[in-house]
């Protein structure tokens, strides 16, 4: 029996629109929690407990949403934190994760392709995930074929690219047979699923460097502060560079929305605050009512969060899970059921309204 978490493709997205951005927000709110745990764990049990118990939370919903491009992003920025970690906090044991856990993730693919006939791998979708072959395979070919659409556009158009978000408009004249073999001709690609060939794409070999040099200069910035600051500081900015190498590495391989444009840009004024010495500061009075009352409205919002975009969605999905399975068993009436009840819980998610339609 399937569990009640798990969509009808065996990957979980909550409230977003697919398993792999739901991944995406993860990793990229990972590491910032993971510098809590690091620098508050010390002084404050409790609260580095909880910490943990949000760290270990991310990464179950890593697990069930599957995606292998961010799993690949926090191997990636795991390793960064590491390496930061062992040449600033002088932790020698951090450089052997650092350069280890690349390396095991590395074998550990090998090994499961090697042995991708083993039952144990075979009814483990998570295990199956790393096997190149069949669905998995398909994936990894289509991302390369537009890929090598994406590069012909850019020779197209070398230095100053379509101008920008074209990338959608002009892409169709570059899909070639491969593509359309393996995707529908009445959905083709709408995105680079790399972010730096995209960005070339839309603003030419110009925009790719203003892109490049504004990474290179957060980072160079970054870390010419993080070896003069205070240990707590220290940590803070080496968990939101780790977020910002887990973040593009993951989006090698795929895309961003505008959610988590909108974190990696409040990690970014995070990180220029600490950058400026703390300096732009300002003493908030708002008094004990105010405070609770603060408090109050703030929790009051997470539990309707988390009730109607998670709770409701994995409740609904269920419903829709059960919709299909009668489907193929041809019970109508189970199939109209299950379905109304999932678009009853979810009206706005267009995928029920199409299956009930």
């Amino acid at each position: 029996k399937d569990p009640i978490w798990q969509s009808s493709f065996k990957r979980v997205f909550s409230s977003f629109g697919h398993p792999s951005d739901f991944a995406l927000y993860i990793i990229i709110v990972f590491f910032p929690f993971i510098s809590f745990v690091h620098c508050d764990g010390r002084c404050n049990k409790r609260r580095g407990f909880l910490y943990l118990f949000i760290v270990a939370l991310a990464l179950f919903g890593l697990f069930l949403a599957k995606s292998r491009g961010a799993i690949l992003g926090l191997v990636i920025g795991i390793s960064f934190y590491s390496l930061l970690s062992g040449i600033f906090l002088k932790k020698k044991w951090a450089f052997y994760v650092a350069a280890i856990l690349p390396v095991i993730t590395v074998l550990m693919i090998i090994l499961l392709n090697i042995f991708s006939g083993a039952s144990l791998i075979k009814n483990n979708y998570f295990l199956r995930r790393a096997i190149f072959q069949g669905e998995e395979l398909r994936s990894i070919e289509t991302r390369l074929a537009i890929w090598k659409g994406g590069l012909e556009m850019i020779e197209d158009k070398l230095f100053f690219g379509r101008g920008l978000e074209t990338f959608p408009l002009a892409f169709s004249k570059y899909a070639g047979p491969k593509i359309k073999e393996l995707e529908s001709t009445n959905s083709l690609p709408d995105k680079a699923h790399n972010s730096f060939i995209e960005t070339a794409a839309n603003t030419g070999l110009v925009g790719l460097m203003f892109y490049l040099f504004a990474i290179f200069s957060v980072f160079k910035l970054a870390l010419g502060v993080v070896g003069r600051a205070v240990r707590a500081k220290k940590i803070e900015i080496i968990g939101i560079l780790s977020s910002f190498v887990a973040f593009l590495t993951a989006n090698m391989f795929g895309f961003s929305t505008t959610v988590h444009l909108v974190i990696t840009a409040f990690l970014l004024a995070n990180l220029s605050f600490l950058l400026s010495g703390k300096s732009a500061t300002k003493i908030i009075r708002v008094g004990r009512l105010g405070k609770v009352f603060a408090i109050s409205m703030v929790a009051i919002f997470v539990v309707l969060n988390i009730t109607f975009q998670n709770i409701f969605y994995l409740w609904a999905d269920n419903y829709a899970l059960k919709g299909l399975k009668a489907l193929k068993e041809d019970k109508a009436n189970e199939v109209v059921k299950n379905l109304s009840y999932a678009n009853l819980l979810q009206p706005n998610q267009s995928y029920y309204n199409y299956l009930l339609a």
